[in-house]
Protein backbone atom coordinates (compact mmCIF):
# COMPACT_ATOMS: atom_id res chain seq x y z
CA UNK A 1 0.00 0.00 0.00
CA UNK A 2 1.62 3.76 -0.95
CA UNK A 3 2.56 5.17 1.80
CA UNK A 4 -0.08 8.56 2.67
CA UNK A 5 1.52 12.32 3.06
CA UNK A 6 1.17 11.81 6.48
CA UNK A 7 3.78 9.20 6.46
CA UNK A 8 6.02 10.91 3.99
CA UNK A 9 6.22 13.83 6.02
CA UNK A 10 7.10 12.14 8.97
CA UNK A 11 10.24 10.36 6.63
CA UNK A 12 11.46 13.92 5.44
CA UNK A 13 11.56 15.16 9.31
CA UNK A 14 13.49 11.84 10.27
CA UNK A 15 15.42 12.33 7.58
CA UNK A 16 16.42 15.80 8.21
CA UNK A 17 17.99 15.17 12.03
CA UNK A 18 21.42 15.04 12.23
CA UNK A 19 22.08 12.76 14.74
CA UNK A 20 19.42 9.91 14.56
CA UNK A 21 19.15 6.99 16.79
CA UNK A 22 19.19 3.33 15.78
CA UNK A 23 15.87 3.18 15.78
CA UNK A 24 15.42 6.21 13.69
CA UNK A 25 17.32 4.51 11.24
CA UNK A 26 15.58 1.49 11.56
CA UNK A 27 12.31 3.12 10.97
CA UNK A 28 13.55 4.97 8.07
CA UNK A 29 14.60 1.66 6.41
CA UNK A 30 11.28 0.16 6.93
CA UNK A 31 9.55 3.51 5.69
CA UNK A 32 12.04 3.03 2.40
CA UNK A 33 10.94 -0.03 1.80
CA UNK A 34 7.17 0.87 1.22
CA UNK A 35 7.95 3.83 -1.45
CA UNK A 36 6.26 2.64 -4.69
CA UNK A 37 8.96 2.51 -7.39
CA UNK A 38 12.15 2.53 -4.85
CA UNK A 39 10.90 -0.32 -3.22
CA UNK A 40 11.86 -3.28 -6.49
CA UNK A 41 14.91 -1.44 -6.36
CA UNK A 42 15.97 -2.68 -2.57
CA UNK A 43 14.06 -5.69 -2.25
CA UNK A 44 17.27 -7.40 -2.41
CA UNK A 45 19.37 -5.30 0.12
CA UNK A 46 20.98 -6.42 3.38
CA UNK A 47 19.41 -5.49 6.64
CA UNK A 48 22.91 -3.64 7.08
CA UNK A 49 22.74 -2.22 3.60
CA UNK A 50 19.41 -1.41 4.20
CA UNK A 51 19.52 0.47 7.09
CA UNK A 52 22.95 2.48 5.82
CA UNK A 53 20.95 3.45 2.79
CA UNK A 54 18.90 5.02 4.89
CA UNK A 55 21.73 7.01 7.13
CA UNK A 56 22.81 8.08 4.22
CA UNK A 57 19.93 9.76 2.11
CA UNK A 58 19.52 13.54 2.65
CA UNK A 59 16.64 15.57 1.66
CA UNK A 60 16.41 18.27 -0.67
CA UNK A 61 13.98 21.41 -1.00
CA UNK A 62 13.01 22.97 -4.22
CA UNK A 63 10.67 26.17 -4.77
CA UNK A 64 8.05 26.37 -7.67
CA UNK A 65 9.29 26.11 -11.30
CA UNK A 66 12.89 25.63 -9.82
CA UNK A 67 15.19 23.34 -11.91
CA UNK A 68 16.41 20.40 -10.82
CA UNK A 69 18.68 19.53 -13.44
CA UNK A 70 19.19 20.44 -16.87
CA UNK A 71 19.52 18.47 -20.06
CA UNK A 72 22.75 17.52 -20.85
CA UNK A 73 24.36 18.07 -16.55
CA UNK A 74 26.19 15.55 -15.21
CA UNK A 75 24.53 13.03 -13.34
CA UNK A 76 25.69 13.19 -10.34
CA UNK A 77 22.92 12.38 -7.80
CA UNK A 78 19.56 9.86 -7.66
CA UNK A 79 16.27 11.17 -6.28
CA UNK A 80 12.92 10.16 -4.69
CA UNK A 81 10.54 12.47 -4.68
CA UNK A 82 8.98 12.53 -1.50
CA UNK A 83 6.59 15.62 -1.89
CA UNK A 84 5.48 17.43 -4.73
CA UNK A 85 5.71 17.71 -8.15
CA UNK A 86 8.58 16.99 -10.58
CA UNK A 87 8.05 18.42 -14.52
CA UNK A 88 10.46 16.24 -17.39
CA UNK A 89 11.15 17.85 -20.19
CA UNK A 90 12.98 17.44 -23.52
CA UNK A 91 14.01 19.80 -26.12
CA UNK A 92 15.37 19.82 -29.49
CA UNK A 93 17.20 23.01 -29.44
CA UNK A 94 18.26 25.97 -26.83
CA UNK A 95 14.16 27.43 -27.49
CA UNK A 96 11.68 24.45 -27.71
CA UNK A 97 10.98 22.33 -25.36
CA UNK A 98 7.78 19.57 -24.54
CA UNK A 99 6.60 18.10 -21.55
CA UNK A 100 7.67 14.42 -21.56
CA UNK A 101 6.08 13.47 -18.03
CA UNK A 102 4.99 14.66 -14.66
CA UNK A 103 6.23 12.63 -12.18
CA UNK A 104 4.97 12.57 -8.40
CA UNK A 105 5.51 11.42 -4.92
CA UNK A 106 7.00 7.76 -4.81
CA UNK A 107 8.86 7.77 -8.05
CA UNK A 108 12.63 7.50 -8.54
CA UNK A 109 14.21 10.39 -10.80
CA UNK A 110 17.52 10.84 -12.46
CA UNK A 111 18.30 7.00 -12.20
CA UNK A 112 19.83 7.19 -15.86
CA UNK A 113 22.49 8.82 -16.03
CA UNK A 114 23.75 7.23 -13.05
CA UNK A 115 23.04 3.97 -13.97
CA UNK A 116 24.75 4.10 -17.38
CA UNK A 117 27.14 7.04 -16.65
CA UNK A 118 25.34 9.08 -18.93
CA UNK A 119 24.48 13.19 -19.17
CA UNK A 120 20.77 13.83 -17.63
CA UNK A 121 18.70 12.79 -21.02
CA UNK A 122 16.06 15.39 -19.80
CA UNK A 123 14.94 18.53 -17.80
CA UNK A 124 13.40 18.24 -14.73
CA UNK A 125 11.36 20.91 -13.31
CA UNK A 126 9.77 21.12 -9.69
CA UNK A 127 5.92 22.19 -10.41
CA UNK A 128 5.10 23.63 -6.67
CA UNK A 129 7.10 22.88 -3.72
CA UNK A 130 8.63 19.82 -3.70
CA UNK A 131 11.04 17.55 -1.64
CA UNK A 132 13.72 15.23 -2.63
CA UNK A 133 15.20 12.39 -1.19
CA UNK A 134 19.28 12.43 -2.67
CA UNK A 135 21.76 10.14 -3.17
CA UNK A 136 24.64 10.84 -4.32
CA UNK A 137 26.81 8.95 -6.92
CA UNK A 138 29.42 7.69 -4.04
CA UNK A 139 26.68 6.13 -2.29
CA UNK A 140 24.98 4.45 -5.45
CA UNK A 141 28.53 3.14 -5.81
CA UNK A 142 28.31 0.92 -3.06
CA UNK A 143 25.15 0.48 -2.33
CA UNK A 144 22.39 0.11 -4.75
CA UNK A 145 24.40 0.33 -8.31
CA UNK A 146 24.03 -3.91 -8.83
CA UNK A 147 20.06 -3.50 -8.60
CA UNK A 148 18.95 -0.61 -10.28
CA UNK A 149 20.96 -1.46 -13.18
CA UNK A 150 19.57 -4.75 -13.43
CA UNK A 151 16.06 -3.28 -12.75
CA UNK A 152 16.23 -0.80 -15.88
CA UNK A 153 18.52 -3.00 -17.66
CA UNK A 154 15.55 -5.62 -17.81
CA UNK A 155 13.30 -3.13 -19.35
CA UNK A 156 15.48 -1.92 -22.03
CA UNK A 157 16.20 -6.18 -22.75
CA UNK A 158 12.36 -6.53 -22.63
CA UNK A 159 12.20 -4.42 -25.37
CA UNK A 160 14.62 -5.70 -26.97
CA UNK A 161 13.09 -8.92 -27.13
CA UNK A 162 9.76 -8.43 -27.84
CA UNK A 163 10.30 -5.65 -30.47
CA UNK A 164 13.57 -6.46 -32.63
CA UNK A 165 15.38 -4.13 -34.60
CA UNK A 166 14.03 -5.15 -37.82
CA UNK A 167 10.04 -3.69 -36.26
CA UNK A 168 11.45 -0.41 -36.62
CA UNK A 169 12.18 0.54 -32.78
CA UNK A 170 15.52 2.15 -32.85
CA UNK A 171 18.31 1.65 -29.87
CA UNK A 172 17.29 5.27 -28.43
CA UNK A 173 13.56 5.06 -28.58
CA UNK A 174 13.70 1.94 -26.85
CA UNK A 175 15.44 3.13 -23.87
CA UNK A 176 13.57 6.50 -23.42
CA UNK A 177 10.24 4.40 -23.49
CA UNK A 178 11.83 2.43 -20.53
CA UNK A 179 11.91 5.36 -18.86
CA UNK A 180 8.77 5.67 -19.42
CA UNK A 181 7.09 2.30 -17.88
CA UNK A 182 5.68 1.86 -14.79
CA UNK A 183 5.42 -1.50 -13.43
CA UNK A 184 1.81 -2.78 -12.25
CA UNK A 185 1.54 -6.24 -10.46
CA UNK A 186 -1.97 -8.32 -10.64
CA UNK A 187 -3.34 -11.06 -8.59
CA UNK A 188 -5.68 -14.23 -10.14
CA UNK A 189 -9.30 -12.79 -11.53
CA UNK A 190 -8.65 -9.31 -11.41
CA UNK A 191 -9.75 -7.38 -14.41
CA UNK A 192 -7.14 -5.10 -16.59
CA UNK A 193 -9.17 -3.80 -18.89
CA UNK A 194 -13.01 -4.21 -19.76
CA UNK A 195 -14.71 -4.61 -22.72
CA UNK A 196 -16.15 -1.26 -24.19
CA UNK A 197 -13.31 0.36 -21.38
CA UNK A 198 -11.53 3.37 -23.25
CA UNK A 199 -7.46 3.26 -21.61
CA UNK A 200 -4.47 5.90 -22.36
CA UNK A 201 -1.96 3.46 -21.36
CA UNK A 202 0.03 1.22 -23.89
CA UNK A 203 0.02 -2.08 -21.76
CA UNK A 204 1.94 -5.24 -22.53
CA UNK A 205 2.11 -8.20 -20.70
CA UNK A 206 5.62 -8.61 -18.91
CA UNK A 207 4.78 -12.57 -17.28
CA UNK A 208 1.54 -14.28 -16.48
CA UNK A 209 -0.66 -15.00 -18.05
CA UNK A 210 -4.30 -13.35 -19.05
CA UNK A 211 -7.87 -14.67 -20.60
CA UNK A 212 -8.97 -12.37 -23.15
CA UNK A 213 -13.21 -12.71 -23.73
CA UNK A 214 -15.77 -11.14 -25.58
CA UNK A 215 -19.60 -10.44 -24.78
CA UNK A 216 -21.80 -11.41 -27.01
CA UNK A 217 -25.36 -10.94 -25.27
CA UNK A 218 -25.77 -12.69 -22.36
CA UNK A 219 -23.06 -15.07 -22.77
CA UNK A 220 -18.94 -13.86 -22.38
CA UNK A 221 -16.53 -16.05 -24.68
CA UNK A 222 -13.19 -17.20 -23.83
CA UNK A 223 -11.56 -15.99 -26.79
CA UNK A 224 -7.59 -17.28 -26.13
CA UNK A 225 -4.89 -17.06 -23.66
CA UNK A 226 -2.05 -14.11 -23.51
CA UNK A 227 1.36 -14.18 -22.17
CA UNK A 228 4.70 -11.76 -22.30
CA UNK A 229 4.44 -9.72 -24.93
CA UNK A 230 1.36 -9.44 -26.13
CA UNK A 231 -0.39 -6.48 -25.84
CA UNK A 232 -3.81 -5.35 -24.45
CA UNK A 233 -6.26 -3.17 -25.45
CA UNK A 234 -3.80 -1.71 -28.14
CA UNK A 235 -6.95 -0.47 -30.12
CA UNK A 236 -7.36 2.39 -27.29
CA UNK A 237 -4.36 3.78 -27.99
CA UNK A 238 -3.17 2.97 -31.63
CA UNK A 239 -6.67 3.53 -33.15
CA UNK A 240 -8.60 5.27 -30.66
CA UNK A 241 -11.37 2.81 -29.64
CA UNK A 242 -12.68 1.39 -26.71
CA UNK A 243 -11.55 -2.02 -26.13
CA UNK A 244 -13.25 -4.65 -28.04
CA UNK A 245 -12.23 -7.70 -25.47
CA UNK A 246 -11.97 -7.57 -21.42
CA UNK A 247 -8.49 -9.05 -19.93
CA UNK A 248 -8.91 -10.99 -17.04
CA UNK A 249 -5.45 -12.66 -15.60
CA UNK A 250 -5.88 -16.29 -14.53
CA UNK A 251 -2.10 -16.98 -12.95
CA UNK A 252 -1.75 -16.84 -9.82
CA UNK A 253 0.44 -13.04 -9.86
CA UNK A 254 1.18 -11.34 -13.71
CA UNK A 255 3.17 -8.21 -13.76
CA UNK A 256 2.54 -5.57 -16.91
CA UNK A 257 4.42 -2.81 -18.18
CA UNK A 258 2.31 0.46 -18.70
CA UNK A 259 3.55 3.56 -20.77
CA UNK A 260 1.32 6.52 -21.50
CA UNK A 261 0.28 7.12 -24.52
CA UNK A 262 1.38 10.47 -25.25
CA UNK A 263 4.98 9.55 -23.54
CA UNK A 264 4.85 6.52 -26.43
CA UNK A 265 3.87 8.87 -29.23
CA UNK A 266 6.62 11.26 -28.32
CA UNK A 267 9.27 8.86 -28.80
CA UNK A 268 7.53 6.64 -31.78
CA UNK A 269 7.48 7.64 -35.69
CA UNK A 270 4.73 8.33 -37.64
CA UNK A 271 5.26 5.00 -39.56
CA UNK A 272 6.35 3.35 -36.38
CA UNK A 273 2.63 4.02 -35.06
CA UNK A 274 1.03 3.19 -38.18
CA UNK A 275 2.76 -0.23 -37.89
CA UNK A 276 1.85 -0.85 -34.46
CA UNK A 277 -1.89 0.64 -35.84
CA UNK A 278 -1.75 -1.90 -38.91
CA UNK A 279 -0.98 -5.14 -36.59
CA UNK A 280 -3.18 -4.64 -34.14
CA UNK A 281 -6.22 -4.52 -36.92
CA UNK A 282 -4.76 -7.79 -37.70
CA UNK A 283 -4.98 -8.57 -33.75
CA UNK A 284 -8.88 -7.96 -33.36
CA UNK A 285 -9.63 -9.30 -37.09
CA UNK A 286 -8.30 -13.03 -35.84
CA UNK A 287 -9.75 -13.13 -32.48
CA UNK A 288 -13.31 -11.78 -33.19
CA UNK A 289 -12.84 -14.81 -35.49
CA UNK A 290 -12.05 -17.01 -33.18
CA UNK A 291 -14.73 -15.24 -30.69
CA UNK A 292 -17.18 -16.00 -33.64
CA UNK A 293 -16.89 -19.22 -34.01
CA UNK A 294 -16.79 -20.12 -30.44
CA UNK A 295 -20.12 -18.52 -30.64
CA UNK A 296 -21.60 -20.33 -33.43
CA UNK A 297 -20.60 -23.30 -31.54
CA UNK A 298 -22.53 -22.76 -28.28
CA UNK A 299 -25.73 -21.57 -30.39
CA UNK A 300 -25.33 -24.89 -32.46
CA UNK A 301 -24.90 -26.67 -28.94
CA UNK A 302 -27.70 -24.92 -27.57
CA UNK A 303 -30.19 -25.73 -30.64
CA UNK A 304 -29.31 -29.33 -30.83
CA UNK A 305 -29.90 -29.50 -27.30
CA UNK A 306 -33.66 -28.41 -27.41
CA UNK A 307 -34.22 -30.54 -30.61
CA UNK A 308 -37.75 -31.83 -31.01
CA UNK A 309 -38.78 -34.94 -32.95
CA UNK A 310 -41.99 -36.70 -33.74
CA UNK A 311 -40.35 -39.55 -31.90
CA UNK A 312 -40.36 -39.56 -28.59
CA UNK A 313 -37.80 -42.29 -27.66
CA UNK A 314 -35.21 -40.15 -29.75
CA UNK A 315 -36.57 -36.97 -27.62
CA UNK A 316 -35.11 -38.56 -24.88
CA UNK A 317 -31.95 -39.69 -26.26
CA UNK A 318 -31.33 -36.65 -27.74
CA UNK A 319 -31.61 -34.85 -24.65
CA UNK A 320 -29.31 -37.69 -22.61
CA UNK A 321 -26.31 -37.60 -24.76
CA UNK A 322 -26.31 -33.87 -24.86
CA UNK A 323 -26.65 -33.80 -21.04
CA UNK A 324 -22.96 -35.39 -21.01
CA UNK A 325 -20.07 -33.36 -20.10
CA UNK A 326 -16.81 -33.70 -21.78
CA UNK A 327 -14.59 -34.98 -19.03
CA UNK A 328 -17.40 -38.00 -19.11
CA UNK A 329 -17.35 -38.96 -23.15
CA UNK A 330 -15.33 -41.81 -22.29
CA UNK A 331 -16.63 -43.29 -19.15
CA UNK A 332 -20.31 -43.14 -21.31
CA UNK A 333 -18.84 -44.46 -24.40
CA UNK A 334 -19.88 -47.53 -24.12
CA UNK A 335 -23.73 -47.05 -23.65
CA UNK A 336 -23.92 -44.11 -26.22
CA UNK A 337 -26.98 -45.57 -28.47
CA UNK A 338 -27.84 -44.71 -31.66
CA UNK A 339 -30.90 -43.49 -33.11
CA UNK A 340 -33.15 -45.09 -35.02
CA UNK A 341 -33.71 -44.98 -38.45
CA UNK A 342 -33.36 -41.29 -40.38
CA UNK A 343 -32.09 -40.02 -37.21
CA UNK A 344 -29.70 -42.64 -36.60
CA UNK A 345 -25.97 -40.93 -36.30
CA UNK A 346 -23.31 -43.43 -35.59
CA UNK A 347 -21.30 -43.50 -32.18
CA UNK A 348 -18.23 -42.21 -33.23
CA UNK A 349 -20.12 -38.86 -34.81
CA UNK A 350 -22.24 -38.76 -31.79
CA UNK A 351 -18.46 -38.85 -29.90
CA UNK A 352 -16.87 -36.28 -32.27
CA UNK A 353 -19.64 -33.49 -31.90
CA UNK A 354 -19.78 -33.99 -28.14
CA UNK A 355 -16.25 -33.01 -28.41
CA UNK A 356 -16.49 -30.24 -30.45
CA UNK A 357 -19.18 -28.43 -28.70
CA UNK A 358 -17.56 -28.99 -25.04
CA UNK A 359 -14.27 -27.94 -26.05
CA UNK A 360 -15.91 -24.65 -27.87
CA UNK A 361 -17.63 -23.96 -24.67
CA UNK A 362 -14.63 -22.97 -23.31
CA UNK A 363 -12.31 -22.45 -26.25
CA UNK A 364 -8.94 -21.08 -25.43
CA UNK A 365 -6.25 -20.42 -27.64
CA UNK A 366 -3.48 -22.21 -27.39
CA UNK A 367 -0.94 -20.53 -25.11
CA UNK A 368 2.42 -21.99 -26.89
CA UNK A 369 0.96 -21.08 -30.58
CA UNK A 370 0.43 -17.11 -29.51
CA UNK A 371 3.42 -16.74 -26.87
CA UNK A 372 5.82 -13.58 -28.41
CA UNK A 373 3.23 -13.40 -30.91
CA UNK A 374 2.32 -9.55 -32.34
CA UNK A 375 -0.78 -11.17 -34.21
CA UNK A 376 -2.66 -12.69 -31.75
Amino acid sequence: MPLTKKTYKILILLLKKQNKTPEEIYRIADLLTKIDDFAPLISTLSTLSLEELANSLKVSEFKESETIFLKGSYSDKLYIIAKGKVLLYDSNDNISKFLVTTLRAGKVLGERGVIRHLPRSLTAVSKKSTYLLTMDLSTYRNIMRNQLHSNIEEKIAFLDEKFPRSFGFKAYQKEKIAYCIDIKQYKKDEIIVEQGQKVEYWIIVHSGECLLMKNSGLMQIKVSSIGSGCMIADECVFNDEPSHFTYKVVTDNAKFYFVKKQHLFLQCSQDLISKFSALCRARIVKRSEIAQGANRVNIISSSLGNIKTKLPQANSIIKKKFSISYKDIKKHESSLICLPKHLNRSKDKLVNLRKRVNLNRSIIASRSSINNSIII
